[in-house]
């Protein structure tokens, strides 16, 4: 069943005694939270409170650590992959209507045009990593930024190369850009 909340947030619905719910709460600009409910020991109607906490969706993209890859190659590496499930992809999971774009960054070795595009194909990627892994590509956009968007000085004031801060410079990154309409299920009572 679906029940939209009063404008504190409360909420009644009437559960079966006997059985195992799940709660689940929605809201623009927060991500989801649930819980888990069972009225299996109930033997008569009751009341039942439980109360979930949302939390704020970032405004600002979020970096996902251990996101490598070979030098000048968009294939992910095994660590990648693993940092993207416990991150971006259980995330999608527990928000299944949020839209995200999934941006790559480069240092600055090389050209610009061929930051551009390697950056591209390494959103695209994890794009295709999280599709694979049952992700609706409607939900997904890949965007390349080359090396127009640095974090770190990729020069040290002598200018040399700052292996440090180029290293921090090639990262993906997240960013929640929407929410796409869920198709709902009516159920009578």
């Amino acid at each position: 069943k679906s029940v939209t909340t009063d404008e504190n947030g409360k909420y009644n619905i009437d559960l079966e005694v006997g059985e195992n719910y799940k709660i689940q709460v929605k809201k623009d600009g927060f991500y989801a939270a649930d819980a888990e409910l069972s009225t299996k020991s109930y033997i008569t109607s009751q009341s039942v409170t439980t109360d979930l906490v949302l939390k704020p969706t970032p405004k600002e993209p979020i970096v996902l650590k251990n996101i490598y890859y070979t030098f000048g190659k968009a294939d992910l590496q095994a660590s990648a992959t693993a940092a993207i499930d416990s991150t971006i992809l259980k995330v999608l999971k527990e928000n299944d209507d949020i839209k995200v774009e999934i941006s790559s960054h480069t240092d600055s070795k090389g050209s610009d045009q061929l930051n551009m595009n390697l950056s591209q194909k390494r959103a695209e990627s994890v794009v295709n990593y999280l599709i694979n892994k049952g992700i609706s590509k409607e939900r997904l956009v890949a965007k390349g930024y080359g090396e127009t968007n640095p974090l770190y000085t990729n020069k040290n004031p002598d200018g040399s190369d700052n292996a440090e801060g180029m290293e921090k410079n090639r990262r993906t990154e997240f960013k929640i850009i929407g929410t796409i309409p869920l198709t709902e299920i009516e159920y009578e009572d």
